[in-house]
């Protein structure tokens, strides 16, 4: 009965005779790529690559850095360069809104992908939020 049986994918791939590992995604999230600047009243953060648990505290830590400048009114994050944003970064961006709400502060999400938009849209918090294309 033994040789009638269905093997399962796995199996069949194991017995390729190849000692191959299958390739898993990378455990650590890739650094992100933060630059900040003061223009005027307004701090501008532009960040690169995807924001995610691993690496959205990191984006938190840098902004509240820049805050301790008691000029500035408004904080606009270019996510231009942002193809993936998970769950813990929108937590993260909900934190720092309240948080600058309560200073009399504005957080503006600039240049959202529609991917990321779309999130927002069905979590139906895209209207917390000020997002701009402009």
């Amino acid at each position: 009965m033994a040789q009638g049986r269905r093997r399962s994918r796995a199996n069949r791939r194991n017995k390729t005779g190849k000692n191959h590992t299958p390739e898993r995604r990378s455990k650590t999230p890739p650094e992100l790529d933060i630059e900040i600047h003061v223009k005027d009243t307004n701090l501008l953060v532009t960040v690169k690559n995807p924001i995610v648990a691993g690496n959205c505290y990191t984006l938190r830590n840098a902004i509240n850095k820049a805050l301790s400048d008691a000029t500035i009114t408004s904080i606009i994050i270019n996510m231009q360069g942002v193809p993936y944003a998970d769950s813990t970064a929108l937590r993260v961006f909900l934190e720092l809104h309240r948080q600058l709400k309560r200073q009399g502060k504005k957080l503006i999400l600039y240049r959202v992908i529609r991917r990321i938009r779309k999130v927002l849209e069905i979590l139906n918090i895209d209207k917390v939020f000020d997002l701009r294309d402009h």
